[in-house]
């Protein structure tokens, strides 16, 4: 029995050694074949240029890029020309604009020119998530308080403003690169038979050293169990130590929004496998609408809650201390309500009383 079960081991060996020797002089062909082979790359990056013009005004706008991925930074200029006499402000570097996230802001650089005055802007612009992102409005206030033509006098105010710039992030974090030629395929063919040689040995004095030393029973293999955290779980968590870190009261109020509406996307994408995070609003209530999965009183305040979040994030919309405990308190009520409690996988029928337990906000409407 033991000589059988040796030579069965010697033939799988020579069988293995063979292989080996053969995928090497075909890696050598292949690899020389591919080696001069263009390599794919994506489309170029091109800066995106925005500008408008009110009143004695004129705003510009250019991102360096209009596609980047996650690890790449995207460089964001504002400039502003104002006639002579006219007071400019510019736009405060938030810890978000829009879908990015602000990762440093230069100083604000200012020359006088034959018109009046110049003031540019430098910010550095992180992408947070994959897809479709916008930068969000940019706008500069301005005062005129010069004399006009027909001799009055008096200080109007104005805002010039550019709209959301869309700037795809690619998923991706690097483009992939073409084949390489290895350092030793290029090897003379008597020096794989030599390493096929020692291969071979070193296997065949393993296998015998390894059935010398089998006289026990057999090995139990038992098998790692991996828990998984429940998405109500890392919800509640997550909206805890985000309501932790005070935001709102620290002035942050754009980011507690952005932030809390991507948590609650997020949940509904692990809970129900529904794609929010990659999704505009108004995809994101289509989605809502057409699943099976959610109650109609869960979609209903879902929208509400998206209605609530969108004027602060896009509109700079300054919320109330009742529409901020509005929205904190509807996030944490929808993860409770929808949770997976049973831990089959299938929402759990709510109580009737559901539709009463999430009331409807007076000023979720708020605009900008």
């Amino acid at each position: 029995m033991k000589r059988r079960r040796r030579e069965f081991v010697l033939a799988m060996v020579a069988a293995v050694v063979l292989e080996f020797v053969g995928d090497a002089a075909m890696l050598r062909g292949v690899s020389s074949s591919h080696a001069n082979e263009p390599v794919s790359s994506q489309p170029a990056p091109q800066p995106i240029r925005r500008e408008k013009r009110e009143g004695p005004v004129l705003l510009r706008v250019e991102l360096d890029r209009d596609r980047t991925d996650l690890l790449t930074s995207i460089r964001l200029t504002i400039s502003v020309d104002a006639e002579r006499g006219v007071k400019i402000s510019m736009p405060e570097a938030k810890g978000v604009l829009g879908d990015f996230v602000v990762k440093q802001s230069g100083d604000i650089q200012r020359t006088e020119t034959a018109d009046g005055v110049r003031a540019v802007v430098e910010q550095v612009l992180e992408p947070v998530v994959p897809g479709t992102a916008v930068t969000g409005p940019i706008s500069v206030e301005y005062e005129d308080a010069r004399e006009r033509l027909d001799g009055s006098t008096g200080k109007s105010r104005g805002t010039a403003t550019i709209d959301p710039i869309a700037v795809i992030v690619e998923g991706q974090l690097a483009d992939a690169k073409g084949p390489v030629s290895l350092a030793w395929a290029g090897l003379p063919p008597i020096w794989w038979w030599v390493i096929g040689v020692i291969v071979g040995t070193a296997a065949v004095a393993l296998a015998a050293r390894r059935f010398a030393r089998r006289r026990g029973p057999q090995a139990i293999v038992t098998e790692r169990e991996e828990r998984i955290v429940p998405a109500h779980i890392w919800a509640l968590g997550e909206l805890d130590r985000l309501i932790a870190e005070r935001l709102v009261p620290r002035g942050l109020v754009q980011e507690f929004y952005y932030r809390i509406n991507a948590l609650l996307r997020e949940y509904i994408e692990r809970r129900f496998g529904i794609t929010a995070g990659e999704q505009t609003s108004e995809e994101f209530i289509r989605s809502l609408r057409d699943s099976k999965y959610l109650q109609a009183v869960h979609k209903t305040v879902l929208q509400q809650f998206v209605d609530a979040c969108d004027p602060v994030k896009y509109a700079r919309h300054t919320p109330g201390d009742a529409d901020v405990k509005w929205v904190e308190d509807t996030a944490r009520r929808v993860i409770v309500e929808t949770a997976d409690v049973g831990g089959n996988g299938e929402l759990l029928k709510a109580p009737v009383a559901a539709q009463a337990a999430i009331p409807r906000h007076g000023s979720r409407r708020a605009g900008p």
